[in-house]
């Protein structure tokens, strides 16, 4: 016999015999230490306090929702995926972040933005902010221009007039110009 054969019978008896030791070993049936402490974490005798006591106000925490609420944006991400058969469609991702700088960088969770194909930001006042990239057909750095934003020929943004809906109509208008004057050429 050989010693790989010798070895592997050797590593089966083990296993089986330490799954074997631990299946038969008794468990634990000691129960935790109990305390003779009149102290208890709960009370029985616990009753609602009358309606004649005043209730503890509860902080407002409206100045701060105020205050914070124009940093927190709405992430939509499209991302094209395979079902069982190959057949691609587009799926819609959404989540939410925050900006976090006067540039207007935003963070979010990554499982929002992985895989996107196109990345839309609904800012609190309504606008949409659109990150837009081409593989070298488009130019969309002229499409950014259009709506007062810029970038370069393969990555550019711009701000839109929101809904999210309208915003991607918008894109999607543009879009075509730039295919129908790739076609006429």
């Amino acid at each position: 016999m050989s010693k790989k054969y010798i070895l592997a019978f050797v590593v089966i008896v083990a296993v089986a015999l330490s799954i074997s030791i631990w299946a038969l070993s008794p468990s634990p049936t000691s129960s935790p230490p109990q305390s003779n402490n009149a102290t208890q974490h709960t009370d029985p005798d616990w009753t609602f306090p009358p309606e004649s006591e005043p209730a503890i106000p509860l902080p407002d925490f409206r100045p701060v929702v105020t205050e914070v609420m124009p940093s927190v944006v709405s992430v939509i991400t499209e991302v094209v995926t395979s079902d069982f058969f190959g057949r691609q469609y587009t799926e819609s991702v959404a989540g939410s972040g925050i900006v976090i700088d006067d540039k207007g960088y935003i963070a979010t969770n990554n499982h929002v933005v992985e895989d996107g194909q196109s990345i839309y930001v609904e800012l609190a006042d309504g606008r949409v902010k659109c990150s837009l990239r081409s593989r070298g057909a488009i130019d969309v750095r002229q499409i950014a221009q259009k709506f007062g934003g810029g970038g370069h020929a393969m990555a550019a943004g711009t701000h839109l007039p929101g809904p999210l809906e309208n915003a991607k109509q918008l894109i999607l208008e543009q879009i075509a110009e730039q295919f129908a004057e790739i076609d006429s050429k």
